[in-house]
């Protein structure tokens, strides 16, 4: 069996809020919508990128992770899961 993902958002968001809760986040930080971009996801993963955002912000030398630091951890957690996926899909094209 394989790695298991959260497949309802309010189990993703509260994931995210778990891992969230000690980071300051810029104002237009919507975990819902971070939750929804990120279906494929498992516990793990949301942990992953919840620290990977807060790198990002570190790494520009700013005190709040904004939406693209987490743009940016999404892409780069999940980016071969994303790629995977569409080059399966191409074999049924």
């Amino acid at each position: 069996t394989g790695v298991q993902t959260c497949a309802l958002p309010i189990c993703r968001i509260k994931i995210l809020e778990i891992h969230s809760r000690k980071i300051k986040m810029e104002g237009d930080i919507d975990l819902a919508e971070i939750a929804r971009m990120t279906e494929e996801a498992s516990g793990a993963d949301l942990k992953a990128i919840v620290v990977e955002a807060g790198m990002n912000a570190l790494r520009r030398g700013a005190s709040r992770v904004s939406k693209a630091d987490f743009d940016r951890a999404i892409a780069k957690v999940l980016g071969d899961e994303i790629q995977g996926s569409e080059d399966a899909m191409r074999m049924y094209s």
